[in-house]
C-alpha cells in the first residue's frame, strides 16, 4: 500500500536586515525608505520607524523542496544536487521616473522590475550569462542598463520589456555603470561603463558603439560617478585614490582616499553634488567637499604661489614644481563645463582635480561597509559646491549597509557626522547557532555571537533582544517566561522574556564550552553538554537577586522573584560530550562522545545502559522519537543512522548530506524525522521506511539548527547565512514512487 505523506513548503525568511551578496543600497524617491539586499528578497523598510514594509521575493512554482522517492536514501546527495538555488539579490537601482518601480540584479543573470507598493513583479527580463553587477536607469527611466559578470551591457526598454542593445568590448566584469544626457554632452545619449579589465568606456547609445576607451594601467576599476551638474566624472578602483576626469577631454589629477592604505569600492556624489563619498573597502567613508569653479580657481592660484615660492626658496625658476597635466587621449567625452586651463591676469592657472575637492572629515566604523547611498531629500540643499550642512542648505544623509547584517543612516555635517538611524534588531550580526521553540509554539529564541532574540514565528518580527555572549545551545523554561542559554566560554545565562534583561548569569558552570542542552523529562530542570568532558543537571530555582534590603522585602511579602539554575549532578565523561537527548518517558539519557560513539544512562541511578558505534566520525546531534522507541543521530561522516533503545541495534544507516549533518529533529508523535547540514540542505526521513521524503532547499550558507513545534504543523531552521526560515506543512499529499 502506497503512503501518502504531507508536504513542507518554505513560508516565510526572516532575521536578515541585508546581505553581503548585494553590492548596492538605496533610497526611494521620498528619502522614507530605504530598499536593501538580503539573499533572494529585496526588502522596502521605513527609515524612522525601522520597520519592514515590504518583500520582494520571487517564488517560482516548486521552488523551496524536491521530492524524494525509492533509492534516494542510498544517493541523497547525487540525486538532488541539480536543484538550483534561489538566486540573490546583487544590485538595486529605484526608478527615477516612477516612485513606485525599482529594479533589481540577480547572480542567475535575471532582471526584475518591481512595484515596491503591492510588491508584484513587472518584468523579469533576462539577458546574461552570469550574475548581474550593476543595473542602472537614465535620467527619464524608460531605459535601464545591467552590467554582468559576464563582461557584457545590455540596454533594455523598460516600458516595452525588451532588450535594445549588447554592448560587447570590455574582457572582465562590468562593475559600474551611468548614463550621460543633456546639454553637458549636448543631448547625446551615451553611457560610460568601467570594468575589472582597467578600463573606462563610453559608449553612444544612437550609434550602438563606443567611442572612446580610457586605459588606466594601475589596476582594476570598481566605481564611477558623474557630477549632477559640473563637466566631471570621478572614478576608483584597487589603488588608494579616486581619479578625476573631465568631461571634455583631459582627465585631472588624483586625490587621496583616506590613509592610502585600501581601495575605493564605490563613490558617490550627494543629490546637489556639494558632497563626494569614498567608500574603502574597510571600516572607513571617507568625505569630500566639492568646491565651486571659483573656489578651484582661488585653490589652484594658491597651490601654484606655493609651488613659486618654493622652486625660488630652493634657488629654481619655479616651473619644476609643477607637474603636467597627464593626457585623456583620444577624443572627449563631451564638450561644456569649466576645469582644465584658465587664465588669470594672463597667467595660465591649471586646475587640478585635487583643487576641486577639499577633504572634509572620514567616518570609522566597527565594521566593514558594503554598499553606500545618498539620500534624494538632500536635493535641495542648494547650489553645487556649497558646504555640506552648511547653513545654505539641508545636510545630507547617508546609508551604509554593513558586513554584519545592519544598516546605519548618517546625517553629514560641515566637520563631523551623527548618526540618525539604524536597522539592526531585525537580525543577528552573525550566524543563528541554535533555535528553540515555547511550549505552544507561538514564541522562537535565537542565539549568536552577542546576542539572543525572540521572535514570532509567524510574523518573523523581533520580539526582544537581549545582549549576551557566543551562544551555541538554548531552550525556554517551563512557562516560557525565561529563556536559557550555553555559551562558548561555558557560562549559564538566564534571560527573562518579559523585560528583555537578564536575570541571571552563572559563571564558569563548564570549564569549556557549552555544546547542548536539554530539558528533563519532568521539567523540572534541564542538562547540559561541555566540551569539558561533564554532562551537568540543573535545577529551576526562584529567587530574589538584589540587595540585603530587597531579602528585607521579599521576607514582608513585597519584592519580586526571578528564575535561576542550580546544579545538582554531575556525570563524568572520558571524552568531550557533543550532544545529549532524554528520551520522552524519562528513563534515558543519550550522550554524544568525540570518540564517535553514543553512550546511553538511565536518568536516575545515571548507570550505564548501552553503547551505540559505528560512526566513523563524531556525531554532532541526536534526538530520540516520542515513543522512546527510536533514536537517530547524525555526523560529521555525512551520516544519520537509526538506533533502537531497546537492544541498541542500528536500524539503518542513510548517507544524509554532501557535508557534516549539523541537526537532527523528530516530528513530534511520528517516526518521521529532518536533519540538515553544512550542504545548506534541510531534508524530511522516514524513520520507518528508511526513505529520503523530501529535501527543502532555501538556504545559502551552512544550517546550524533546527526546532520543530509541538504539533509538528511548521519547522524553523537558522543558518550561517543569518537568515531564519520557516518552512510550513500544508495539505497537499505527495506519493513516493516506488
Amino acid at each position: 500500500m502506497v503512503k501518502a505523506y504531507l508536504r513542507y513548503e518554505q513560508e516565510a525568511v526572516f532575521g536578515l536586515v541585508v546581505s553581503p551578496s548585494c553590492g548596492s543600497i538605496c533610497f526611494d524617491q521620498s528619502g522614507r525608505s530605504i530598499l536593501t539586499g538580503a539573499l533572494e528578497r529585496l526588502l522596502v523598510w521605513d527609515v524612522r520607524k525601522g520597520t519592514l514594509l515590504q518583500q520582494l521575493s520571487p517564488q517560482p512554482a516548486g521552488a523551496g523542496y524536491s521530492q524524494g522517492g525509492a533509492g534516494a536514501a542510498s544517493a541523497a546527495g547525487s540525486v538532488h544536487d541539480a536543484v538550483p538555488a534561489v538566486a540573490d539579490v546583487t544590485a538595486i537601482c529605484p526608478s527615477p521616473a516612477d516612485a513606485t518601480q525599482v529594479a533589481a540584479g540577480y547572480t542567475d543573470g535575471t532582471v526584475r522590475v518591481w512595484n515596491m507598493v503591492d510588491g508584484t513583479c513587472r518584468t523579469s527580463l533576462a539577458g546574461h550569462r552570469s550574475g548581474v553587477a550593476v543595473v542602472r536607469y537614465n535620467a527619464a527611466g524608460a531605459l535601464l542598463a545591467s552590467g554582468g559578470r559576464d563582461a557584457d551591457i545590455v540596454v533594455w526598454d523598460v516600458a516595452g520589456e525588451v532588450g535594445l542593445v549588447r554592448l560587447r568590448g570590455h574582457r572582465d566584469q562590468v562593475t559600474d555603470l551611468t548614463f550621460l544626457e543633456g546639454s553637458l554632452v549636448q543631448h547625446q545619449s551615451l553611457l560610460i561603463s568601467c570594468s575589472k579589465d582597467a578600463q573606462i568606456k563610453v559608449w553612444d547609445l544612437a550609434l550602438h558603439h563606443c567611442i572612446q576607451t580610457i586605459a588606466e594601467p594601475r589596476g582594476e576599476l570598481w566605481t564611477l560617478a558623474v557630477h549632477p551638474s559640473l563637466p566631471r566624472l570621478v572614478a576608483a578602483g584597487t589603488e588608494p585614490e579616486v581619479l578625476v576626469f573631465q568631461i571634455r577631454a583631459e582627465r585631472g589629477r588624483v586625490v587621496g582616499v583616506g590613509q592610502g592604505a585600501e581601495r575605493a569600492l564605490s563613490v558617490r556624489f550627494d543629490g546637489p553634488g556639494k558632497v563626494l563619498a569614498c567608500q574603502s573597502a574597510g571600516k572607513a567613508i571617507e568625505l569630500f567637499r566639492v568646491r565651486t569653479p571659483g573656489e578651484a580657481i582661488r585653490q589652484a592660484k594658491r597651490r601654484r604661489r606655493r609651488q613659486v615660492e618654493k622652486g625660488k626658496g630652493k634657488g629654481g625658476t619655479g616651473e619644476g614644481g609643477v607637474e603636467e597635466e597627464a593626457e585623456g587621449g583620444g577624443e572627449g567625452v563631451g564638450e561644456g563645463g569649466e576645469g582644465g586651463e584658465r587664465r588669470d591676469g594672463g597667467a595660465e592657472v591649471t586646475v587640478e582635480g585635487a583643487d576641486e575637492f577639499a577633504s572634509m572629515f572620514t567616518i570609522r566604523l566597527k565594521h566593514r561597509v558594503r554598499a553606500i547611498a545618498f539620500a534624494p531629500k538632500a536635493a535641495g540643499a542648494g547650489g553645487a559646491g556649497g558646504r555640506g550642512g552648511g547653513k545654505g542648505g539641508a545636510e545630507p544623509s547617508l546609508a551604509l549597509a554593513l558586513h554584519n547584517n545592519s544598516v546605519e543612516i548618517h546625517t553629514i555635517h560641515a566637520d563631523s557626522s551623527t548618526r540618525a538611524a539604524s536597522l539592526q534588531s531585525a537580525g543577528h550580526r552573525s550566524d543563528v547557532r541554535s533555535l528553540a521553540l515555547s511550549s505552544d509554539g507561538s514564541l522562537l529564541l535565537s542565539v549568536s555571537k552577542g546576542s539572543a532574540k525572540v521572535w514570532n514565528p509567524v510574523t518573523g518580527a523581533c520580539l526582544s533582544s537581549f545582549d549576551s555572549g557566543y551562544g551555541l545551545c538554548c531552550l525556554f523554561a517551563p512557562g516560557d517566561r525565561y529563556a536559557i542559554s550555553g555559551t562558548q566560554s561555558g557560562d549559564l545565562e538566564v534571560f527573562s522574556v518579559a523585560s528583555a534583561e537578564r536575570t541571571a548569569l552563572i559563571q564558569a558552570a563548564h570549564d569549556k564550552a557549552v555544546w547542548a542542552m536539554a530539558p528533563l523529562a519532568d521539567n523540572t530542570g534541564f542538562a547540559t553538554a561541555s566540551a569539558d568532558g561533564c554532562v551537568k543537571f540543573w535545577e529551576y530555582q526562584m529567587q530574589l537577586l538584589g540587595t540585603d534590603s530587597d531579602k528585607d522585602a521579599l521576607a514582608a511579602g513585597r519584592g519580586e522573584k526571578h528564575l535561576t539554575v542550580v546544579n545538582t549532578r554531575t556525570l563524568k565523561m572520558s571524552d568531550d560530550v557533543l550532544s545529549l537527548a532524554f528520551s520522552p518517558d524519562g528513563r534515558y539519557i543519550a550522550l554524544s562522545l568525540l570518540d564517535s560513539t553514543i553512550k546511553v544512562f538511565f536518568v536516575d541511578s545515571l548507570r550505564f545502559f548501552l553503547s551505540l558505534y559505528g560512526h566513523k566520525l563524531p556525531a554532532i546531534c541526536l534526538d530520540i522519537s516520542s515513543d522512546s522507541q527510536l533514536a537517530v543521530s547524525g555526523s560529521a561522516d555525512k551520516s544519520v543512522k537509526i538506533w533502537g533503545l531497546d537492544f541498541g541495534d542500528c536500524h539503518r544507516s542513510l548517507f544524509a548530506h554532501q557535508d557534516s549533518v549539523m541537526c537532527v529533529k523528530f516530528v513530534p508523535r511520528t517516526h518521521y524525522f529532518f536533519s540538515c547540514g553544512k550542504d545548506r540542505r534541510v531534508r524530511y526521513w522516514d524513520a520507518d521506511k528508511f526513505q529520503l521524503l523530501l529535501t527543502l532547499e532555501g538556504h545559502h550558507a551552512e544550517v546550524w539548527s533546527l526546532a520543530i513545534s509541538p504539533l509538528g504543523d511548521f519547522l524553523v531552521s537558522g543558518s550561517h547565512d543569518r537568515s531564519i526560515r520557516r518552512w510550513q506543512r500544508t495539505d497537499e499529499p505527495f506519493f513516493l514512487e516506488a
